[in-house]
């Protein structure tokens, strides 16, 4: 997943902290994760979760990150 990036951050953003981002993930039509922005951590991008596509036929899976950290530039997010 790419991650939620807050563009107009700054070097002490709390910005996404406080905009009680969430993100709904869904397979078919049931939600298989509910991930709440931590506002207790500041940063301007939220990685928030892996999801591994399995070859074999098994369903995805989610490995929740919640990791914080800085970057200004956004040609530099995202899957490459």
């Amino acid at each position: 997943m790419d991650p939620v990036h807050d563009m107009n951050g700054t070097s002490s953003s709390t910005a996404l902290a406080n905009s009680r981002a969430y993100i709904l993930v869904y397979i078919g039509r049931t939600i298989n994760g509910y991930y709440v922005v931590d506002t207790s951590r500041d940063g301007t991008l939220w990685h928030v979760f892996t999801l591994t596509i399995h070859s074999d036929g098994t369903p995805p899976s989610i490995t929740p990150q919640h990791a914080y950290s800085y970057e200004y530039d956004p040609y530099r997010i995202g899957g490459g």
